[in-house]
């Protein structure tokens, strides 16, 4: 005589469900889609680096990609914040350089300009304010245009 086995039936969704179950399910859905598209596409695209990098890096090759991706998530967004808060009033010059937790302004302005100094002081101090709990930080060095000075090689040049 064969013995039947007691399989359970699927569970089914219901309409209860928790916002973390939600975003749960969410993630692991995407995991497959990423899961199928490696599946097929074989090149070295950035997210199969970081998905092997989880798979079969040490604990210091994980913190470094969380600690990569949220340097780029933060520099970026307190560039993109601080150009929106002097969009109305650029100086002369402007440039970034960034390091782990500090984005550096090259701001070259008008001499005597004080209200545009006043303005991107300002402007520090809000990006200070919102990303400092973060961990980041920036800072700004003025220079007037009589002072003939060159911005720096390695900052990145959005305005000349």
């Amino acid at each position: 005589m064969m013995q039947s086995l007691n399989i359970p039936e699927p569970q089914q969704r219901s309409d209860s469900t928790t916002p973390m179950d939600r975003w749960f399910e969410n993630f692991i859905d995407k995991l497959r889609q990423l899961q199928k598209r490696f599946e097929t596409d074989q090149s070295n695209s950035p997210e199969r680096g970081v998905i092997e990098t989880l798979m079969l890096g040490t604990e210091n090759d994980i913190a470094a990609i969380g600690k990569n991706l949220a340097q780029t998530h933060f520099v970026k967004n307190i560039i993109f914040e601080y150009i929106q808060l002097i969009r109305e009033s650029m100086p002369e010059k402007l440039a970034f350089h960034f390091n782990d937790s500090e984005v550096m302004v090259w701001a070259e302005v008008k001499d005597d300009d004080w209200g545009m100094e006043k303005s991107l002081i300002m402007a520090e101090a809000k990006i200070k304010a919102k990303f400092a709990k973060y961990g980041f930080d920036m800072v700004t060095t003025f220079v007037e245009k009589s002072d003939h000075l060159p911005i720096p090689k390695h900052y990145s040049v959005v305005k000349s």
